[in-house]
């Protein structure tokens, strides 16, 4: 969906959007050769080039980062600022959710699930 598709639905009236983040969409594992990946809003990354995992906070600043990106491309493109954020992957943790209520999120959508390995 293109932003002004977004916009078209948006000034309808029909619906309402959420924040999903900016980029956290995908796996990742704090060692290089891991048994398992997890959603990334929920682990520190391997850092490759470093030879080691994230530290608590490039961790925390990764994700502060995100979510602040995610809210200012709202209000680039003219939409009202989401307090919605739908966490990826329906995962969360009290880090994460500490920093989105920090940047003006007050309200989380997640899955209410067993992880699935």
């Amino acid at each position: 969906m293109t932003w002004n598709q977004a916009r078209e639905i948006n000034q309808s009236g029909l619906a309402d959007f959420v924040s999903h983040t900016d980029g956290m969409h995908y796996q990742a594992a704090e060692q290089l050769s891991p048994p398992y990946t997890y959603p990334v809003i929920t682990t520190r990354q391997f850092l490759t080039e470093f030879n080691r995992p994230e530290t608590n906070s490039e961790y925390e600043r990764r994700i502060r980062l995100d979510i602040i990106t995610s809210r200012l491309r709202f209000q680039q493109h003219g939409f009202r600022v989401p307090s919605i954020l739908c966490w990826p992957y329906g995962e969360w943790n009290r880090s994460a959710k500490q920093i989105a209520e920090q940047t003006g999120f007050t309200h989380f959508l997640l899955y209410d699930t067993h992880p699935v390995f």
